[in-house]
């Protein structure tokens, strides 16, 4: 049978704050192992140095990098998109009327 924790019960196993009957029950599930593996690995992980201030600055450098991008406005296009598709349909359009077959050379 599974045991159902409240939302606060491994944060309380974590601090210490079980009841003494809380932590043998806990001891006692089949769960036990696997949270208490979790944090002994937690526990003697080491984690790589962090270097606060080089950080930063790599962020500021990327901000004012970015800054320069946004301040200088995008040239406009000197012609539009739409003024290509119009151009083309109006080039297409007397090859289109030409395929189709005149009433004389049916007749």
């Amino acid at each position: 049978m599974e045991q159902q924790y409240d939302d606060t019960f491994l944060a309380r196993w974590l601090a210490d704050e079980l009841t003494a009957e809380e932590l043998q029950e806990f001891e006692n599930s089949e769960d036990f192992e696997k949270y208490a593996q979790i944090v002994d690995t937690l526990n003697t992980a080491e984690l790589p140095e962090f270097n606060v201030e080089a950080n930063f600055q790599a962020t500021l450098n990327k901000l004012s990098q970015n800054t320069e991008e946004i301040l200088e406005p995008k040239k406009k296009r000197v012609i539009p998109l739409w003024s290509y598709a119009a151009a083309a349909s109006i080039a297409v359009s007397p090859r289109a009327l030409s395929i189709q077959p005149s009433v004389k050379t049916l007749l």
